[in-house]
């Protein structure tokens, strides 16, 4: 389609052509920055368009150009900024989401009409407003110390959002500002992490899981019998990205005193060794074995049949596909390299598979 049919579409009756021109312009503008500015004047003319679809398309385009042409930056916040106050819903997260991109390009734009609209944008009635502004504020929080302690009860409510979506969003900003928080904002956070571990979303659990991590390895909570059934439970989760995260706990407790391991080495070798088929988990449990299996007390190695375990595995590996073959690769380097486990001592230790093991 040609160009000025393009520009021709966008003064259409037809919403959707208007759509349509846009996101096509934004394409051609991006790979022809000369013609930016010319797309710009034009997008601002649209910017009140009637059909909100319209607004928010208008919006997303400013956004991905403005993240490209540093001379429209300002103007660009200045327009979006307005453009939160506006009636649909849509357009006002869509103007939350493009001032993040656009921030994250150039934090000096971070002034305090875009504080104080990320916060009133915490409030909003709509989730999806909600959650925009809760991206925002991650996005602040990581040039400005001060926006968390300004927004810190707000986001601890809406981590507990009937809205799945926003206590992720919520979750993610405590996570990643834990060094942030004064010691009451530290409690708050665990508590949440607590509670949180078993929310029906499983990003959530995640997030959760990672908190109580940093917490752990920063020396803010302690090992005890409620950490390990924690994790024991989450090595279990039904979600596999929950479990790989239980998996990095274990090794944040095991640098702390190795024979800790001998907590969850049980559900390691015996259920995720031996009954997993999650090639991805599997790949996560060697390489994790394969760099603290040394640090790991013998007797507790032996205990948990650790040698046995990962022989049966290799030799029920049939390396169909290459993600199959390294894995087998890696578990047999295991065995020889750090175990001392040759092929031939197995062998002579424990035979051939046997066709109840594979």
């Amino acid at each position: 389609m040609q160009i000025n049919q393009l520009i021709a579409w966008t003064k259409s009756p037809i919403a959707g052509r208007r759509r349509k021109a846009i996101k096509k312009l934004t394409k051609f503008v991006l790979n022809n920055p000369e013609k930016i500015k010319e797309f710009y004047d034009l997008l601002k003319d649209m910017i009140a368009d009637e059909n909100w679809s319209v607004r928010s398309t208008v919006v997303s385009s400013i956004a991905e150009i403005a993240s490209l042409k540093d001379e429209i930056r300002a103007d660009a916040i200045s327009i979006l900024l307005g453009l939160i106050e506006n009636d649909e819903p849509n357009v006002r997260a869509s103007a939350l989401q493009a001032i993040r991109k656009i921030i994250a390009k150039d934090p000096n734009l971070i002034n305090d009409d875009i504080l104080r609209a990320s916060k009133k944008a915490l409030d909003d009635e709509n989730p999806n407003v909600r959650e925009a502004a809760l991206n925002l504020t991650l996005e602040l929080s990581k040039y400005d110390a001060e926006i968390l302690t300004d927004t810190y009860s707000i986001v601890l409510t809406l981590a507990k959002d009937s809205n799945p979506r926003i206590r992720e969003s919520a979750l993610r900003i405590l996570v990643k500002n834990i060094d942030k928080m004064t010691e009451d904002q530290l409690e708050d956070a665990k508590n949440i992490f607590y509670e949180r571990t078993t929310d029906e979303r499983f990003e959530v659990r995640k997030l959760s899981i990672e908190g109580l991590m940093k917490l752990f390895t920063k020396g803010l909570i302690s090992y005890s019998s409620e950490i390990a059934n924690l994790v024991r439970k989450k090595l279990r989760d039904p979600a596999i990205p929950v479990r790989i995260t239980a998996l990095n706990f274990v090794v944040s407790i095991i640098e702390k005193n190795a024979r800790y391991s001998d907590d969850f080495l049980d559900i390691i070798t015996k259920e995720i060794l031996l009954r997993e088929k999650n090639l991805n988990l599997l790949k996560v449990t060697i390489e994790i074995l394969d760099k603290y299996v040394d640090n790991i007390p013998e007797d507790i190695i032996n205990k948990h049949d650790v040698p046995r375990t990962l022989d049966i595995l290799e030799k029920s590996i049939i390396p169909k596909s290459p993600d199959k073959a390294r894995l087998k690769a890696s578990v047999r380097q295991l065995l020889e390299d750090k175990l001392g486990y040759t092929y031939e001592i197995r062998k002579k230790m424990w035979g051939e598979i046997s066709h109840q093991e594979k």
